[in-house]
């Protein structure tokens, strides 16, 4: 009762978002103009932007700011997590982490109106996502927007529900299949088991919601591969694993009989969550074959692909079946990938590519993203993107190797279930082609069609390319992905690393 009264609450809060942000799709460029003038005003108590006046128009400003990468903050952030001070940022919530490892970190300021700024274009996706599929409303939901490892665990209080207000988390504490208190336990691994545990005893989950595609088939092989163990945790109602640590942090350990269920069933999943309605993941570019996987692994659930969401801000929210600019959360430019010319949102052109650029009230302002974004067309005056790749490439010797020429390869060769092309430098610079199904593929051969490539090669700068399997895709993702938050992991196709670990 109480959960179906959460539910419905919830549901006529967001359709109000959902509503505002429906009824002004014809009005991008006053409701961005308006968006940029609200963000300078945020930042007036701050050294770094206290100079800048709300009253100057969009024209104005980007005259007076230039781009900046988070190179050019970092030494600000550093200070302002030092000392406290409000240095680009005003009233810091925390600091999240994300990149790779640790000299590359980035830790990114999450101020209180920013967090704002997210949750609207959370409540507009929910709003959305409630009216178009109402069962969701039937059982508890599973979200896993950031996963801490081990080494992250401790440096921040990192947890993905206070991106609501607090009266919001206390109604989605109410339906969460796993509770949040996980995000604080020390051990990686033991919230790995609880995490498991109140899953498989949620016959009630309804909706899923990830990163990453391969976080979901993880857990799903996990549950099929330790479901000996799991069935009888559940039975007795205890830990089994971890005990004295999750007993302390969250108590009694769920309950559910499930000895009548059989992993190797076909069925399996359909039995263990009957209710599951919804699966959310990223699908687009090198996540597309992983998003493929688990699809025909819940082939009756309805899947929606994520919008592009990044630590630093959120550009897309999948809304009406496309994916659509969250015009109200931030400030948006777009640089021109054909010509550099950077325009505001609504100067985007269909079938244009273009790199995001945002302007936030966490104190990033003209901060670019890493992506490559396809303009496939408008609802009423607000664009609406596909996700091409990320802006990378990889360049050992000289022959600039070229993350959306490497995606286009993996598209033209599915055969393959390519996961990355990595450049490797030590102890001489190679390329190498990792793969579920690469064991044949001479991707030498295809490497030699790129000129740079091609010439590094006859001088001898770089030994032959060559491929090696790998089947567990989310060990590989531990050890390369693009960012130490695991359940956030995206597949980059293309890298480079100094050598490989034994």
């Amino acid at each position: 009762m109480i959960r179906r009264l959460c539910h419905e609450l919830l549901q006529v809060y967001y359709a109000r978002s959902e509503k505002t942000f429906r009824r002004s799709l014809g009005s991008l460029e006053a409701i961005q103009r308006k968006k940029l003038a609200d963000i300078i005003t945020s930042l007036q108590n701050t050294t770094e932007w206290k100079h800048l006046s709300a009253s100057l128009s969009y024209e104005e400003l980007s005259k007076s700011v230039s781009v900046k990468s988070y190179q050019d903050y970092a030494a600000l952030i550093e200070r302002q997590r030092a000392n406290g001070e409000n240095i680009i940022s005003s009233e810091v919530v925390r600091y999240e982490p994300t990149s790779g490892s640790t000299d590359q970190r980035k830790w990114i300021p999450y101020t209180r109106v920013f967090l704002n700024e997210i949750n609207q274009a959370a409540q507009v996706w929910l709003g959305d996502l409630y009216k178009r599929i109402p069962a969701i409303k039937s059982g508890t939901h599973y979200w896993s927007l950031s996963w801490l490892p081990q080494e992250l665990r401790g440096l921040t209080n990192s947890n993905d529900a206070d991106l609501f207000p607090a009266y919001q988390r206390w109604i989605l504490n109410q339906l969460m299949a796993v509770p949040s208190e996980i995000a604080t336990l020390q051990s990686s691994e033991a919230a790995w088991w609880a995490t498991l545990l109140y899953l498989a005893a949620q016959k009630d989950l309804s909706l899923v919601s990830v990163w990453s595609p391969t976080f979901w088939l993880k857990v799903s092989e996990d549950i099929q591969n330790n479901w000996s163990e799991i069935c009888s945790a559940l039975h007795n109602g205890e830990w089994n694993k971890f005990s004295t640590e999750l007993a302390a942090h969250l108590g009694k350990a769920p309950v559910r009989d499930v000895t009548d269920l059989n992993p190797d069933d076909s069925e399996f999943f359909v039995k263990l969550w009957p209710k599951l309605q919804l699966l959310s993941s990223w699908d687009s570019s090198s996540s597309a074959l992983w998003a493929d996987k688990l699809k025909s692994r819940f082939p009756n659930v309805n899947f929606q692909g994520k919008g592009l969401w990044a630590t630093e801000g959120v550009v897309t929210i999948p809304y009406q079946k496309q994916k659509c600019l969250a015009f109200h959360s931030h400030f948006f430019e777009f640089r021109n990938l054909a010509t550099g010319n950077i325009v505001p949102a609504w100067q985007l052109q269909k079938g244009e590519e273009y790199q995001p650029i945002l302007w936030t009230s966490s104190g990033l302002l003209r901060y670019p993203l890493q992506d490559r974004l396809r303009v496939t067309g408008f609802l009423q005056s607000v664009p609406c993107f596909e996700f091409v790749s990320r802006l990378r490439s990889v360049d050992l010797v000289g022959e600039k190797m070229d993350a959306a020429w490497v995606q286009d390869l993996f598209a033209n060769h599915p055969e393959w279930q390519a996961v990355s092309l990595v450049g490797v430098r030590l102890p001489k610079p190679q390329y190498i082609l990792f793969g579920q199904n690469v064991a044949n593929v001479d991707i030498e051969k295809s490497l030699l069609k790129v000129h740079h490539y091609q010439v590094a090669r006859q001088l001898g700068q770089l030994q032959p390319a060559k491929a090696v399997e790998v089947q567990d895709i989310f060990n590989f993702l531990k050890q390369f992905g693009s960012s130490r938050l695991a359940g956030q992991n995206k597949i980059e196709v293309l890298f480079s690393i100094d050598a490989l670990s034994d």
